[in-house]
């Protein structure tokens, strides 16, 4: 007598997504504090990279840090958004930028960007910069 295999379900396809979605939650509640971000608009002209980077890091009290970066983009560009996460001992501070991939401006501007994060664990993080691009 030959037995008929059993279809049965494979685990695979319930683990995996479960997995994912853990991984999901994990990484979207990775962002402490409330943010608070604004920019300056366009201060100077300037070669593409200059002015870029971290310019100071201030503890207003015991749970506020206002971070001021300045970053260099193009003149076709626009700062949309800001972002943070924190992994392990790095503070990751998101700019988000839109622009035509194909139209580009012959300058780049110097833009102020200012994070202020309340309600997050005072540390010496190392405060790190990171751009993001969208198309709209």
């Amino acid at each position: 007598m030959v037995k008929k295999k059993q279809k049965g379900k494979n685990p695979a396809l319930f683990i995996v997504p479960l997995i994912l979605i853990l991984l999901t939650i994990v990484v979207l509640t990775n962002n402490p504090g409330k943010l608070d971000f604004s920019w300056s608009e366009c201060r100077n002209y300037v070669g593409l990279h200059e002015g870029i980077g971290v310019k100071e890091v201030k503890w207003i009290d015991e749970k506020t840090v206002e971070i001021k970066t300045n970053i260099s983009i193009n003149c076709a560009e626009e700062i949309k958004r800001g972002s943070h996460h924190i992994i392990g001992n790095d503070l990751v501070l998101t700019y988000t930028i839109s622009g035509n991939l194909f139209t580009v401006a012959s300058c780049n501007c110097i833009h102020e960007l200012t994070y202020r994060i309340s309600d997050i664990e005072k540390r010496n993080y190392e405060v790190k910069l990171q751009k993001k691009r969208v198309l709209f």
